[in-house]
């Protein structure tokens, strides 16, 4: 799942600013959501099992090692721009936002980035809500574009899937990066910070509305309290569910979007171990990805190997159908009718924990 930028683009300079963020990153890393949609897979594809199976939440938080940068690598230097070029006002510090933050204001932008969640490392929601990102070269090429320290003590060493009669299929993978989805934003601030200090962040503010016309856009934070905000360039990082792009469809003709969503959603454990790691992937030095599958495409279980050994990751099933499982004894069947290869000692402790959280969405997807 490579990193990229999903902006929404509004009034001041767009298609200056578009084409040095193109430059940048050779056109495939930043759109705009009314021109070019991401393609929806159907729910029995390869690649939508990957995207959307590899949800998997980390059990461990360490400090991110960094590659040594060549000297070719001259963006990797904090740079003091003289911000003459107008104002941004970025919603959303994810990867997405964080990304454009440090490209802009090498551009010569003030930037701004506004964000409704606490920062990643102060969020503990975020520990049962995060996922895994494998950023393959498409994703650390904009990274790189950006002067940005890449990770390397996280290698992605490759994807194994569990399929029936304890069949395997190993998808080895050489230059990856593994992080968890929060883990990667919390870095790209830190970056933010160091490459591009003059960007300001502000984090428990949410946008709640924006008037185009005055170039003006509201901010609520936690206690209901708003401020307004004046920029000459308005960027949506903010998700699928985009308040910027919410407003754009609101107030601007012809503005449409259609979002489908993948229609599972999910519940995590953590903590448990076994000895998965099929000989292609063993001995390298990393993490993996496992996918146990069945012959219902609705319902999977995923396993993300963690630094220390144990196995995180994901229980996934059609929207609806968690509502149908009250008792651990409930979960244990399902996992074993539904899904092959999971080790036999994880049902009874992946049932323990997901009996009694809350599921979360899969995810959803931008279709042509």
């Amino acid at each position: 799942m490579p990193v990229g930028v999903t902006a929404s683009v509004t009034n001041g300079p767009a298609d200056q600013t578009f084409q040095a963020i193109h430059q940048s990153c050779s056109g495939s890393q930043f759109r705009r959501v009314s021109s070019r949609r991401r393609r929806h897979k159907p729910p029995n594809s390869a690649t939508h099992d990957k995207r959307h199976f590899s949800k998997i939440w980390r059990s461990s938080r360490q400090p991110i090692a960094c590659r040594s940068l060549s000297k070719a690598q001259a963006d990797t230097v904090p740079v003091q721009a003289s911000h003459t070029r107008g104002k941004v006002v970025i919603i959303g510090a994810g990867p997405a936002g964080s990304t454009a933050a440090i490209l802009l204001s090498k551009r010569g932008y003030s930037v701004e980035v506004y964000e409704r969640r606490p920062q990643p490392k102060h969020d503990p929601i975020d520990l049962k809500r995060t996922y895994i990102i494998a950023l393959s070269e498409r994703g650390l090429k904009a990274m790189r574009a950006a002067g940005v320290c890449i990770p390397s003590d996280a290698p992605y060493k490759g994807f194994v899937r569990h399929l029936k009669g304890g069949k395997i299929q190993v998808s080895p993978a050489e230059g990856n990066v593994s992080l968890e989805r929060a883990e990667l934003a919390q870095h790209l601030i830190s970056e933010a910070k160091r490459l591009a200090p003059s960007v300001k962040y502000h984090f428990q503010q949410g946008l709640h509305s924006v008037k185009f016309d005055r170039r003006e856009a509201t901010l609520q934070a936690e206690d209901g309290s708003k401020s307004q905000v004046k920029y000459d360039l308005l960027i949506g990082a903010d998700g699928v569910g985009s308040t910027v792009r919410s407003e754009m469809e609101h107030q601007l003709p012809g503005m449409s979007v259609k979002i489908e969503d993948s229609g599972r959603e999910y519940k995590t454990y953590r903590g448990l171990r076994a000895d998965l790691e099929p000989d292609e992937l063993k001995h390298r030095p990393g993490r993996s990805i496992h996918l146990f599958l069945g012959s219902n495409h609705w319902t999977s279980l995923s396993g993300h190997l963690n630094p220390d050994g144990s196995y995180a990751g994901t229980l996934a099933m059609k929207n609806g159908d968690f509502k149908k499982l009250k008792t651990t004894a409930d979960y244990e069947s399902v996992i074993r009718s539904s899904v092959n290869g999971v080790p036999e000692h994880w049902i009874p402790e992946v049932a323990k924990q997901c009996v009694d959280s809350s599921p979360s969405p899969q995810g959803c997807g931008v279709p042509n």
